[in-house]
């Protein structure tokens, strides 16, 4: 292990007096230092009876330090005195004991806080005979009872403390499975609210925490800490639409007590091209919102576990349209159902034209069955009213045996500006000038017959 160069000029140097210092300005501190090898005797004192060299500005405040540290070097050296220098124990050990110490004297001189000195790394170090006691010693503040009632100095800081304690059990507990997510997100930090390290650090645990998961197997887990009995843990499990997979696989006797290791339900199955599932046993998700309940425990983003409508039932678009569900829930508009589509429902067993509403409305004109009427080649047409009346009768409800300019129209029939009855459905090449429409009579007037005695009477 390479050695680490250590400043003269920095206090554990200048107040440890028993490193050796190999050369002026640095002091090699590697896997054996010095410091931590053999002896037990009370460091030397500084030359002279001076203090300046070893960082300290008095007498006391360096003896105070000396003291510490040779209590430290009492507990340590015993175990590091029969490790290898390369013993990864003893490597550990020595490191964290290096910044303790670089901590314990900027705290001796007022230039650390308690808190500092807490926060250092010291799990190497727990396991040696009186590291505990002497640690207990060095982090607490005697002074903490007179000035509790101040809200300064240590009063605070026994509140840090005991909020610290406060949250490291209520962490513990949570992953023991002995705490909820509301726990932690309900937790008051108090006295670490001002430590912005600390609530970082919070805040992002917390938001982690807070993701919904997407396995049922962890789901279980969240309902089981929430106080969810076993009954109905299972029905909500019971709720969940099974893949075809596991369907089958239940179906096998040998399979019972065994672990499924594949994909048990349909909220765990990938859609293939945004809608098509891989099996028409997944265009349902179940029948419980397990989406909602995360919701009501504190997670986010829990809508994965939404309850999808069954694909192909209809809806309607946020333009107000008719649409169709497809396997992921969307409600996409279909042009089948759109306003003016044709259907082939329509009244009286016409085909007719989708309203707004997606009902299927008459087409006047259009073919229909007549009521009664029992000869599947007899057919009507549908009038101005939605009825089905026969086809010379035209779709007014008027009798096409008479033409006039009111009914020549719906009679498919036009009278031109020379008074000439014209068969829409003739080519007009064929059609002589003196008889347009021969098949009826001109009974004067405007007015046309299929028949000389069906003309009316007609004032001259």
């Amino acid at each position: 292990m390479t050695g680490i160069k250590r400043d003269l000029n920095d206090p554990i140097v200048k107040g440890a007096t028993i490193f050796d210092q190999p050369a002026a300005g640095t002091l090699t501190f590697g896997p054996s230092p010095s410091l931590f090898a053999g002896g037990s005797g009370a460091p030397p004192s500084p030359t002279g009876g001076s203090t300046l060299g070893f960082g300290f500005d008095d007498q006391a405040t360096a003896d105070e330090f000396n003291s510490l540290l040779q209590d430290f070097l009492n507990i340590f050296r015993p175990y590091i005195a029969d490790q290898d220098l390369d013993d990864i124990d003893r490597i550990n050990r020595q490191e964290q004991a290096s910044e303790f110490l670089d901590v314990l004297a900027k705290y001796v001189k007022g230039n650390a806080t308690l808190e500092d000195l807490k926060a250092v790394d010291v799990r190497d170090l727990e396991e040696m005979d009186g590291w505990n006691e002497y640690y207990e010693s060095v982090t607490t503040d005697e002074t903490a009872a007179d000035t509790e009632d101040t809200g300064t100095g240590t009063g605070e800081e026994t509140d840090t403390r005991q909020k610290t304690d406060e949250w490291n059990e209520l962490k513990e507990a949570y992953e023991n499975g002995e705490a909820t997510l509301r726990d932690l997100q309900n937790f008051d930090p108090g006295a670490l609210s001002d430590n912005e390290t600390w609530m970082g650090q919070y805040n992002d645990f917390v938001t982690k925490e807070s993701q919904a998961p997407q396995t049922w197997e962890e789901i279980e887990e969240i309902l089981r800490r929430n106080g969810y009995s076993e009954s109905e843990i299972a029905s909500v499990e019971g709720g969940l639409r099974k893949t075809k997979e596991y369907s089958d696989w239940l179906e096998y006797p040998e399979n019972r007590g065994k672990e499924f290791g594949g994909q048990k339900y349909c909220h765990e199955r990938e859609q293939r091209g945004g809608n098509t599932p891989y099996d028409d046993d997944c265009q349902t998700r179940g029948s419980v919102n397990i989406g909602f309940i995360l919701g009501e425990l504190g997670y986010e983003n829990g809508s994965w576990w939404d309850v999808r409508p069954t694909a192909g039932t209809a809806c309607t678009t946020d333009a107000g349209t008719v649409g169709t569900r497809n396997s992921a829930g969307d409600c996409i508009e279909d042009p089948k159902k759109a306003p003016g589509a044709a259907c082939a429902n329509g009244p009286h067993g016409s085909q007719g034209v989708l309203d707004k509403d997606g009902n299927c409305t008459f087409v006047v004109g259009n073919s229909c069955r007549l009521p009664g009427e029992t000869n599947i080649d007899a057919s009507g047409v549908i009038d101005s009213k939605g009825d089905c009346v026969p086809s010379g009768q035209g779709t007014s409800g008027g009798d096409c045996s008479v033409i006039t300019q009111e009914n020549a129209d719906e009679c498919g029939f036009e009278i031109d500006e020379n008074g000439n009855l014209i068969d829409k459905d003739r080519d007009p090449d064929s059609v002589d000038d003196d008889s347009v429409a021969p098949f009826y009579t001109n009974c004067g007037g405007g007015i046309f017959a299929k028949t000389e005695a069906d003309c009316p009477d007609v004032a001259v």
